[in-house]
């Protein structure tokens, strides 16, 4: 066999009908696309990438009581730097609270398929972004004489 025909044309009839097939019986859902597209188009290469080190969402159900109805919390770290970030929701809008370690003033940039809002960030390292969409989302971090670090995305 030759390698034409473990790999099809684009244009395969079979190829094009499972494609329509799956297009009918189970599309892809919109904020999946829209999410992708965000994905590739606020892509920066010369910000540093911080880790999700913690996700109350994914914690223990039974201490979900403890932090109230509503409350998220999300910790990030990238190399010596933190980012603390409380999600607070309000109705089809979210509220993101939290501070950065090493503290400093700047800006922050949350990057969602609905477009960008952004928030101060004073110089103890503290900010609030109110009425944030809900959904998929990453936050961009910008501090006076440091390099961006963003955040992975994260469904909020």
């Amino acid at each position: 066999m030759t390698n034409d025909q473990h790999n099809p044309a684009p244009d395969d009839p079979l190829t094009d009908e499972l494609r329509d097939f799956f297009a009918r019986t189970d599309p892809v859902p919109p904020q999946v696309v829209d999410a992708a597209r965000a994905a590739i188009e606020f892509r920066d290469l010369d910000a540093q990438l911080a880790e999700l080190l913690a996700d109350s969402a994914l914690e223990d159900k039974e201490l979900a009581g403890v932090r109230g109805i509503g409350q998220r919390m999300l910790s990030f770290g990238a190399g010596e730097r933190f980012l603390e970030v409380d999600v607070a929701e309000d109705g089809a809008r979210r509220e993101l609270t939290g501070y950065v370690v090493p503290a400093g003033a700047g800006r922050l940039r949350a990057q969602s398929a609905d477009g960008e809002i952004e928030a101060e960030i004073d110089a103890h390292g503290r900010f609030r972004l109110a009425r944030a969409p809900r959904g998929p989302m990453r936050l961009w971090i910008a501090i006076t004489g440091m390099p961006e670090i963003v955040t992975p995305w994260v469904t909020v």
